[in-house]
């Protein structure tokens, strides 16, 4: 039973990474879907590199967003300015996520499979409650902080965690989709 059981799971994971993977990248609806005051990253054609601004409007044609103001750089007239990318000069389109919460979903799900396979010769009932605990185990490890240096630290001395950010890929265009203005 447990052998079935990590075969179903491996043959879940498997078939489920590469039906979601095929031609995600393609679709402009997940760049619509983005809220207005999002924070992205769009290289477009004819660009050296990723401009960085705040979504105001996306529709079937055009990516429109506004400059962030950046106290560090020296930008009197390109500060707050709109930007309009039409869709067919868009190349790719990026987000900014928290990475801790891809990490702890990941160890509730490794969590979970160790659980259910060790309990997974006692029935469903004890393999599901098993899965449960491990997931809870998995998401208590990926949340807490990092282990203590060497010997012990004074509470008043930890650092804090800092956070880990992630860019993720909204949208890239279809290779040879996108041509320069």
């Amino acid at each position: 039973m447990g052998r079935q059981m990590a075969w179903v799971l491996a043959m879940a994971l498997a078939g489920g990474g590469a039906a979601h993977a095929s031609g995600r990248h393609e679709q402009w609806k997940a760049v619509k879907r983005l809220g207005v005051g999002v924070a992205v990253e769009v290289r477009s054609a004819g660009q050296a590199g990723a401009e960085e601004c705040r979504v105001v409007r996306v529709d079937n044609a055009a990516l429109t967003c506004e400059r962030e103001k950046n106290p560090n750089a020296d930008w009197d007239a390109g500060t707050g300015a709109r930007l309009v990318f039409p869709r067919g000069a868009v190349e790719g389109v990026w987000v900014w996520q928290d990475a801790s919460d891809r990490r702890i979903l990941t160890a509730m799900g490794i969590g979970f499979g160790i659980g259910a396979l060790l309990c997974s010769g006692l029935g469903p009932g004890p393999a599901f409650a098993c899965a449960g605990i491990g997931a809870l185990i998995g998401a208590g490890f990926a949340a807490s902080g990092p282990p203590p240096r060497p010997w012990w630290n004074p509470p008043s001395s930890l650092p804090a965690r800092p956070r880990e950010m992630v860019r993720k890929l909204v949208y890239q265009a279809p290779a040879g989709a996108a041509v320069s203005p």
